[in-house]
């Protein structure tokens, strides 16, 4: 199935996936697990967020997200995406 978006909209997402790295998630990690542990109860976020911050935080990355409560979040550096 093929979605129908415009040239401009590919072009765009092409520019963004070519400057992002996909990480991979590593659950036998005891120290990505202590750190979603901990992100879960310092910023009292649900289970899927503190792994998202986890996996920016042991990465060294920044994190790119339009989720607001992100904002609260001091330990890693947060790009608020605005669309």
């Amino acid at each position: 199935m093929e979605i129908d978006i415009s040239f401009d909209d590919k072009s765009l997402f092409k520019l963004f996936t070519d400057r992002v790295e996909i990480i991979g998630i590593d659950f036998s990690n005891k120290y990505f697990i202590d750190h979603i542990i901990s992100f879960r109860i310092k910023y009292k976020v649900k289970l899927p967020d503190s792994i998202i911050l986890s996996s920016a935080f042991i990465h060294n990355a920044d994190l790119i997200s339009a989720d607001k409560q992100f904002k609260q979040v001091t330990d890693i550096r947060i790009i608020d995406f605005k669309y």
